[in-house]
């Protein structure tokens, strides 16, 4: 609403200052009868990537619930006319990309694509974040944030733990020396999400980090997250 209310432009009276007097409020004692004008702002100049891990582990109610993730800040940003785009990642012999939401899109479609990811393989997250951080440095906006969503550590064939760990985060590092904010949303095992992008790194160099076991706090969360970014 309040970036509704911005791009649209108001009138602010009640003012003991201004740029012309409010005949409707000259009964006030107070004497606040000014009001000025709000000329509309062109916001928000941003672009969101979501970046949703469709693993195996993530079938049944956590793929359900990341979906839901996904689809909050889709919506958000389909309402606003914020360019977005939505992919899914896993990873067999090699790493499988799924695009089903593109920023571009005119199809009318993305709402059941995003509803009909479904899950199998491991994830080999770093590969798929630097994808998705490259997509959004060719997206022209001032603020661009990238958002994580999965249900635990980076798993494939000669990817564990610590070289995940170091991939990600390095991942995460190059995307914020090109001003991208990389938020990791957690929908299950929140300490070990949080340990591949925050541990031995400075909150400067990391990720955002969002506990999401309880879905009913991602609306707050990430509209907290984009009034930061965007006052």
């Amino acid at each position: 609403k309040q970036i509704k209310d911005r791009q649209i432009g108001d009138t602010q009276t009640g003012l003991y200052m201004g740029k012309r007097v409010d005949s409707r409020s000259l009964h006030r004692y107070d004497k606040r009868i000014m009001e000025r004008k709000i000329a509309p702002e062109d916001i928000p100049d941003m672009a969101i990537g979501i970046l949703i891990d469709t693993s195996g582990s993530m079938g049944g109610s956590r793929l359900e619930t990341a979906i839901k993730c996904a689809y909050i800040p889709y919506s958000f940003c389909q309402q606003l006319e914020i360019p977005c785009f939505v992919i899914g990642h896993s990873a067999s012999t090699d790493v499988r990309l799924k695009s089903v939401v593109d920023e571009n899109s005119i199809d009318s479609k993305d709402k059941k694509r995003i509803f009909d990811l479904t899950a199998g393989g491991c994830n080999r997250d770093g590969f798929a974040l630097r994808y998705c951080l490259g997509k959004l440095k060719t997206i022209p906006a001032d603020q661009k944030v990238m958002i994580i969503i999965s249900d635990g550590r980076p798993n494939h064939d000669g990817y564990g733990i610590e070289s995940g760990r170091k991939d990600c985060q390095d991942a995460v590092r190059d995307g914020i020396k090109a001003g991208i904010t990389t938020i990791a949303a957690a929908i299950a095992d929140a300490e070990a999400i949080k340990s591949v992008y925050k541990e031995g790194v400075s909150d400067k160099n990391s990720a955002v980090y969002l506990d999401l076991s309880d879905l009913s706090k991602l609306p707050k969360a990430f509209v907290k997250i984009l009034k930061e970014k965007l006052e």
